[in-house]
């Protein structure tokens, strides 16, 4: 049977460019990247996928702009021939959220994916440091 792999990455400021704005809150105007620690899982749920077959989905919870985040996994992906899709679970009311509220919205879209065999997070995020909605 295929193995049905699902891969959750985020966006984050460009490491060398994240500062606080004047509310103290982090600054997400400047360039944006992929998490280093979602990088390494993209590579092992792509590897997986390749040496077993089966599908990869790559998801992400942001704003519209955090599709370059999905564009980069899946060229990951199609570079070393595995069949992939990306998912951005995105809304406004997302803005602002914790860790708990991130959780249950990524959580409510692996449900909706179906049956997966395997979910691969990164260690943490380095904009946050906090290592909460993985687990």
């Amino acid at each position: 049977m295929p193995l049905r792999v699902a891969i959750l990455v985020k966006q984050i400021p460009a490491f060398e460019d994240l500062r606080l704005d004047e509310q103290g809150r982090l600054d997400r105007s400047g360039p944006l990247e992929m998490n280093p620690y979602c990088r390494r899982a993209v590579a092992a749920g792509v590897e997986l996928v390749a040496e077993h077959g089966g599908s990869a989905t790559v998801v992400t919870l942001g704003p519209p702009s955090a599709e370059d985040t999905l564009r980069e996994a899946l060229a990951w992906a199609a570079e070393r021939g595995v069949a992939a899709r990306g998912l951005l679970v995105t809304d406004p009311a997302f803005a602002g959220s914790d860790t708990l509220a991130t959780a249950r919205a990524l959580a409510a879209a692996l449900r909706r994916l179906g049956p997966l065999d395997l979910v691969i997070a990164g260690r943490n995020s380095i904009d946050g440091e906090t290592g909460q909605v993985p687990p």
